[in-house]
C-alpha cells in the first residue's frame, strides 16, 4: 500500500513555502511518499490505530512528523555535513512525536 499522510498543500505550509508555487509540487510529492513510507515501517505492527485503509491519517503526530521529514529530506538530500539522522533512524524530533505508536514501545 502507498501511504501519504499529507498533501502537498499541508506540507507546503507547514514548511512555509508559497502554496500557489507549483514548479516543486512533483518533487514534494515524492518526498511526501517516502517520508510517509519510512514513518509507517518506523510504527510498524500499530499502524492501523492511526491509518485507514485508504493510507491516510487524521492523527496529528504523524502528519506533523511526515512534514517534518519531508523538510529534512527536502532541505538535506544527501544529508548534509551535520548528519541529522544515521541510515536507518530517523531524525529525533520527528521520532519523539511518533514513538509512542511504535510497536512495541518501552514503558
Amino acid at each position: 500500500m502507498a501511504y501519504s499522510f499529507v498533501t502537498v498543500e499541508e506540507a507546503k505550509r507547514g514548511l512555509h513555502f508559497d502554496v500557489d508555487a507549483t514548479e516543486d509540487n512533483t518533487q514534494f510529492s515524492m518526498l511526501i511518499g517516502a517520508a510517509s513510507e519510512r514513518i509507517a515501517r518506523y510504527i510498524g505492527k500499530r499502524l492501523s490505530e492511526v491509518v485507514d485503509q485508504d493510507g491516510n491519517t487524521e492523527d496529528m503526530s504523524v502528519k506533523i512528523a511526515t512534514i517534518m521529514l519531508v523538510g529534512y529530506l527536502y532541505n538535506a538530500p544527501d544529508q548534509g555535513a551535520d548528519d541529522s539522522f544515521g541510515t536507518g533512524t530517523l531524525p529525533k524530533p520527528v521520532s519523539s512525536l511518533i514513538y509512542q505508536l511504535r510497536d512495541p514501545v518501552a514503558v
